[in-house]
């Protein structure tokens, strides 16, 4: 009886050791979105753009990048796109050679059934986490399988955070609490070495995450946590889950009192939430966040009007457009940006985006006349008729 009693004991203070609270969501940094003056912004927001540069990606038909939710990731030496429609990842060299397809559906070992995301460690092996199965599947660079471990409770989300460790997101789980969102830090057998409660409470109803798919990007390899409803993005490290950075819209921030009013039926009542938040004025659906070297790039909406916004780390300012304010030529291949490396970020535009960009005649920019002439080689020199849906990847260098 005394021995029953002390494994309890050991297994309850266990417990609680493994569980932290979030104690505060004050932010290290608030960034302030202005509206005001639009030219300016326009200006101010494509300023800060050093240098474009085009990567084609260098498919044949045995590839087809479908025109919906994408993960990216960029290396030093390898570009991995997760087309989460088709539930495919694909490798390429750096200069957009095609490598190989992870195409393995199934309960099998190396097989996933429904992939959430994926990650890439520091020595570029790739990671697939399938909220099915609560697997983490290991491939090398070259897409072969490696390993797979379950971890020990479900998750939306699972990302690489150390050499021995991964985070993982999830939401209303009975593993946590009952309506609290946490987030718990993994192991490398998938065994829980920390958990960290709570996150705002009013989205943990919803399923609302990042328009690719997860709620995790990437500074480096370093993972943020972005939640949607609450413009909270975390910082995480395998000890500490700390808020980097509040986004603040001002007298347009959806209220929090809103949100915790809503937070049992967001998801029944989505369509009738989303109207009241337009008619209200205020800056919504913010599914779009990636942060480089120096600055964080995210997409809100605000009367309907889809906006960018940049908020430089240095100068510790934000600029913003709207997306139909861009100068002529841009909205062809500035979209919103998948992932960052470094000062750069990348994104993906369609071949006939590019299409479209090569009749124009009248632009001046040196940077999309530059983007015209890497295009126009290159469909020189393959000699072949490519596919309108086709994807290319586009870099974006920063200040």
């Amino acid at each position: 009886m005394k021995t029953q009693i002390l494994i309890f004991l050991i297994l309850f203070i266990s417990s609680c050791v493994k569980r932290s609270e979030i104690k505060s969501n004050i932010p290290d940094q608030v960034i302030t979105v202005n509206l005001n003056d639009p030219k300016t912004q326009v200006d101010s927001f494509m300023n800060e753009i050093e240098d474009v540069s085009l990567i084609p990606l260098k498919i044949d038909t045995s590839v087809i990048l479908s025109d919906a939710t994408m993960q990216l990731r960029v290396t030093s030496k390898y570009i991995y796109i997760f087309d989460v429609k088709f539930k495919k990842l694909y490798g390429f060299s750096a200069n957009g050679n095609y490598q190989f397809k992870i195409d393995k559906f199934g309960r099998g070992p190396g097989e996933y059934i429904q992939p959430g995301n994926f990650f890439v460690s520091k020595d570029s092996e790739i990671s697939i986490y399938d909220q099915a199965t609560k697997k983490i599947l290991f491939y090398d660079k070259y897409g072969h399988f490696i390993k797979e471990k379950i971890i020990d409770c479900p998750a939306n989300n699972v990302a690489y955070l150390a050499d021995s460790f991964f985070v993982a997101y999830a939401q209303n789980t009975v593993f946590y609490d009952k309506n609290k969102d946490g987030v718990k830090i993994v192991k490398i057998n998938g065994m829980t070495s920390k958990t960290f409660l709570p996150l705002p409470k009013w989205i943990s109803n919803s399923k609302l995450k990042l328009a690719t798919g997860s709620n995790f990007s990437y500074q480096d390899f370093s993972p943020r946590l972005f939640l949607p409803w609450s413009n909270y993005v975390y910082s995480i490290t395998p000890d500490s889950v700390s808020c980097k950075y509040k986004i603040d819209f001002r007298e347009h921030n959806i209220p929090e009192s809103f949100l915790s009013d809503n937070e049992t039926n967001i998801d029944e009542n989505i369509i009738e939430i989303t109207k009241r938040i337009n008619d209200s004025g205020w800056a919504s659906s913010i599914d779009f966040y990636q942060e480089s070297s120096n600055y964080c790039f995210f997409t809100f909406m605000l009367d309907r009007d889809f906006n960018y916004s940049l908020f430089s780390k240095k100068s510790k300012k934000t600029y913003t457009t709207k997306f139909k304010d861009l100068p002529f030529g841009w909205i062809f291949v500035l979209k919103p940006f998948l992932c960052s490396y470094k000062n750069s970020f990348y994104t993906l535009v369609s071949v006939n985006q590019l299409n479209c960009l090569l009749q124009l005649t009248t632009i001046t920019d040196p940077r999309l006349i530059q983007i015209q002439n890497q295009y126009k080689n290159y469909k020189k020199n393959i000699g072949i008729r490519l596919d309108d849906e086709d994807q290319m990847l586009i870099s974006f260098k920063t200040k």
